[in-house]
Formats: C-alpha cells, structure tokens, sequence
C-alpha cells in the first residue's frame, strides 16, 4: 500500500484520476444517521483531508491475493484519488477489528517506518475510519466475529476523538 501512496500523480493515468466528495462516497445514507454524521463532519474539518494520492479506499488483508510469495492487491472498485492517512486507518482499523490488535500495530508501523505522519492525525482518521465501520454496523450485515464488537469499542474507549456514546451493546 505504501507504494501506492508513493505513486506520483503526474505519471497516472487521467482514468485513475477520478475524485469524489469524501463523505457521501465512503458514508452512503450517513444523513439518517445524525450522530455519526456530527461526529464525522467534526473530525473531516479538522483533519484537512486531501485528495492528493492514489488510494485503493477499501484495502484489506481480503483484497491481497498470494501466488508463490507474489503479492496481489485485487477490489479498485473504489481507487480515487484521496488521503492517503485514510486509506492507512481504514485499513489498520479493519485489521485491527478482525485480525487483532497486533498485526494492526505491525501493519501500521511498517507503513509509518516509511511516512512521516503525526500521532495525532492518525488518531482522527482512525476515529474517521471507525465512525464508517459503525455506519456499515448499523446499515448494512458487516462481518463479526465473537471479539469485534469488543475489538471496536476498545477503539472508541481508546480514540479520544470519539464519543464513547457510540459505544455498541
């Protein structure tokens, strides 16, 4: 992924260029969701999100294919160009959730040896990443297992930038 966050724009293709306004594109129906979207427009604003980078918007360890020790990365459904902070927290958070905190943290600091971004801005795309996970929660069958609802509210609890009334029961 750091490669592709790397790529410079000059040198796409006009085709991978395509941008979309951010949050009506990665939080579909966020508006009858009042307290995700205040939370959500607080922490956009704040985070002065960029549309500068070529992001896959939707990079899990489920779009990696392995042949031989060679790497795939498959799903551009979503490829635009975004913020490259929040393609990381998307998926930091996603692994986080599903794979544990562990590999989340190896993941990310494997990405951060190579990219210098602050602690505090990561802290609110990962909370930018968590209020669309809870938006997905509420609206769509997302995958659980026996510890993401644990693995999610500990992220809450932890992210000083949510409101632990979204804590989920």
């Amino acid at each position: 992924m750091l490669g592709l966050h790397q790529l410079s724009v000059e040198e796409l293709e006009p085709a991978l260029l395509k941008t979309y306004d951010f949050t009506p594109y990665f939080y579909p129906g966020i508006e009858e969701h009042q307290d995700i979207l205040a939370e959500l427009l607080l922490l956009v604003t704040s985070s002065k999100l960029k549309q500068n980078k070529l992001i896959h918007g939707d990079f899990n360890l489920g779009n990696i294919l392995d042949n031989q020790g060679k790497y795939t990365i498959i799903d551009w459904t979503n490829a635009q160009l975004g913020d490259a902070r929040y393609d990381l927290a998307w998926s930091s958070f996603l692994i986080h959730i599903y794979n544990g905190e562990m590999l989340a943290s190896a993941f990310r600091n494997a990405y951060l040896a190579h990219r210098e971004f602050e602690t505090e801005e990561m802290l609110r795309f990962e909370a930018i990443a968590c209020l669309r996970w809870l938006l997905f929660h509420r609206t769509a069958d997302v995958p659980r297992t026996e510890t993401t609802i644990q693995r999610v509210n500990d992220i809450i609890i932890g992210n000083k930038y949510l409101n632990t009334t979204l804590m989920l029961v």
